[in-house]
């Protein structure tokens, strides 16, 4: 039996999904995920909906039945070196992403700001393009009340 996902997508990603685009389905009646991709991008947007159709042909699966529920992830870009952190640690202060790092100062643990730029944010972790380098440690507990300089204890 050949089946098909069809979804409607917002406009807002009508440059962004094409043919051929990677996508992560998952069945939450079955606990499981698959990759497809997409084979059909629509070119009218409907005017309700402000949406644009788009189907994913599925490979043949004993489980999969007609009319289920699935939530698609479309893949539209993948970082293969990216440096992420979880997207609750980012903080804006004065317009400017910010993370607290903990370093050594001297014999005494502290934590340092550092300003970031982000990028993508995926699956509630955040890209960073700048401002951090691999093995920086980030303060994932407590960093809303921290200060520049301030002690840390781990």
């Amino acid at each position: 039996m050949d089946l098909k996902i069809v979804a409607s997508v917002s406009e807002a990603y009508v440059t962004s999904i094409k043919d051929g685009d990677k996508v992560k389905v998952s069945f939450p009646a079955l606990g499981k995920d698959i990759e497809a991709r997409v084979t059909f991008v629509g070119r009218n947007i409907n005017p309700l909906s402000r949406s644009f159709p788009i189907e994913i042909n599925l490979p043949s699966l004993p489980d999969l039945r007609p009319s289920m529920t699935a939530v698609l992830r479309v893949i539209f870009n993948t970082e293969t070196q990216a440096l992420c952190v979880p997207i609750n640690v980012v903080q804006e202060v004065n317009g400017k992403k910010i993370v607290y790092v903990a370093e050594m100062d001297g014999q005494q643990l502290v934590a340092r700001r550092k300003e970031i730029e982000v990028g993508g944010v995926y699956d509630n972790l955040a890209e960073v393009k700048n401002g951090l380098k691999p093995g920086d440690k980030i303060i994932t507990v407590g960093y809303q009340g921290l200060n520049d300089g301030e002690f840390v204890k781990i």
